[in-house]
């Protein structure tokens, strides 16, 4: 079928894509375009249907050899165990105690938008718990030196996805890792999977200008559009989990063990594979799937032992471990239909057939670019990033593969960029939605305050994009962003600041 009519393999992804545009579910639509692949990939033979979709998913986790493959396995392994520490450090009231220690060193609206500017960068083991927890955690701080919630939830909510999207040392890094590890454009470039995490890094433009403008905003406390209209809400919100004395230690020793231990053991294990002196060559040797499940089981082990402390009963702890489970169960089906879709999509040869379509008419140059907006507006629709990794992971490798593989580096960049852009502007984003709830304002406040300076970040991410398409050089693409967000917030007509006011500093 595929022979006859080769525009037939765009099919799939536009159900996937019309089905997620409509009906805002991403499992479903995965699905469709995974079982509208498969159809015609076996020209709806029925016998080689079924076979093919059980060949799929069972080569996600073993090999042509027979041999299992550990890296899915430790993935989800480390999901569940993050999804368990999470509740935990809710329920035993370790976050509360932590915002009681740190109100007494914060003395001002500044300190105060810096200290939640600072919490989020640390607190990069998750997007969504980054930003519910960094919200939550800064919101009666806030509230204390009248910096408005939406304040707030703009700080938290652009610290929580950029700085996930930059690091491997998160959940968004193993499941990035692992869409990447099954690109045959890896292959191809002779790139390990952790090492093009760390290249396609230093390429992702909107994460690092997002990160840029917010510790500006955090250190001014600069206004753009409604957001000088918004007031300071008291904090009325009853308290989550245990009252305990003030101290970081509840939560900040389990999250260093994370942390500093999934570090540790990815360099262990990085020496002992590498043949190589070089530190990014020892981290893309290292096993990051077991360090990660080794540390996250140690930072449980210890938040377990702070709660049995706190004499919380062992029946507490087994619900609070299963509505952890819980809580991951939705995202590793996601994750697990995300596999075998960039399994189905490299056997259409979609990419091939739309790299096709766009040689000679698009300049290779704006790939990148393009593939940014694309991944944006997909995000901003369907409200996921991670979906939009799914779908737009293995088209943006297989057309560059074609066209131009040195681009394709850039160009996975862009698709990260660009949905995490999306997902940053998206009401209905699960990001969007827990910074808005942990900071105590509405959604649709929310995202009207956050969407200018968002698109400040989005415009000097795109002119970067343009730049490193032009010459390849990540650092082409930082000296855009460092030369429009400036001139964009100078001739910005509603920008204001808080510098003459003493409280601000």
């Amino acid at each position: 079928m595929l022979e006859s009519y080769p525009w037939l393999c765009i099919v799939p992804p536009l159900i996937t894509l019309s089905m997620a545009f409509c009906f805002r579910r991403l499992l479903p639509a995965l699905v469709s375009g995974i079982v509208s692949g498969a159809f015609l990939i076996t020209s709806g033979a029925d016998s080689g249907f079924w076979l093919y979709l059980g060949k799929t998913l069972a080569s996600l986790f073993v090999d042509t050899d027979s041999i299992v493959k550990a890296w899915p396995l430790q993935v989800i392994a480390f999901l569940i165990l993050l999804g368990i520490l999470t509740q935990c450090l809710n329920a035993s009231g370790a976050t509360e105690a932590f915002t009681e220690k740190t109100t007494r060193w914060v003395n001002s609206p500044r300190r105060a938008r810096m200290l939640v500017f600072f919490m989020g960068m640390v607190n990069f083991i998750d997007g969504c718990f980054n930003a519910l927890a960094t919200s939550h955690l800064g919101r009666s701080i806030c509230d204390r030196h009248k910096v408005s919630r939406e304040k707030l939830a703009y700080i938290a909510d652009s610290t929580g996805s950029p700085v996930c999207s930059l690091l491997p040392i998160s959940s968004w890094g193993p499941y990035i890792i692992g869409i990447l590890g099954g690109l045959p454009l890896l292959q191809t470039l002779g790139i390990p999977p952790l090492s093009a995490f760390l290249q396609i890094a230093s390429f992702n433009a909107y994460a690092i200008a997002a990160l840029l403008l917010c510790g500006f905003v955090a250190w001014t406390g600069a206004d753009i559009g409604s957001m000088a209209k918004m007031s300071t809400h008291p904090n009325t919100c009853a308290r989550k989990g245990l009252s305990r004395s003030p101290a970081l230690w509840p939560l900040l020793f389990p999250m260093s063990v994370l942390l500093l231990g999934s570090l540790f053991l990815l360099l262990i294990t990085g020496v002992q594979s590498a043949d190589s002196t070089h530190l990014v060559k020892i981290m893309a040797s290292g096993d990051i799937g077991f360090a990660m499940v080794v540390s996250s089981s140690m930072a449980l082990i210890i938040c377990f032992a702070d709660m049995i402390h706190l004499r919380i009963p062992v029946k507490s702890l087994f619900a609070v471990s299963l509505k952890g489970l819980k809580s991951m169960v939705f995202t590793i089906l996601i994750l697990l239909a995300a596999w075998m879709a960039a399994a189905v999509i490299a056997d259409l040869g979609t990419g091939q057939w739309m790299a096709h379509q766009v040689h000679g008419q698009l300049p290779t140059f704006l790939l990148p670019a393009m593939i940014f907006l694309l991944s944006a507006i997909m995000a901003f629709a369907t409200g996921t990033s991670w979906g939009t990794f799914a779908l737009m992971l293995p088209i943006a490798a297989t057309m560059t593969q074609t066209l131009s593989p040195e681009m394709g580096i850039p160009a996975l960049a862009a698709v990260i960029a660009g949905s995490t852009f999306g997902d940053h502007c998206s009401p209905i984003s699960d990001t969007t939605v827990l910074s808005a709830a942990g900071a105590g304002c509405s959604t649709t406040a929310h995202v009207k305050t956050q969407l200018p300076y968002a698109l400040i970040a989005a415009s000097a991410a795109f002119f970067a994009f343009v730049m490193i398409g032009l010459t390849s050089l990540p650092w082409t693409g930082w000296l855009v962003i460092g030369l429009i967000i400036p001139c964009m917030l100078v001739y910005h007509p509603s920008l204001t600041y808080h510098l003459t006011s003493k409280q601000s500093t």
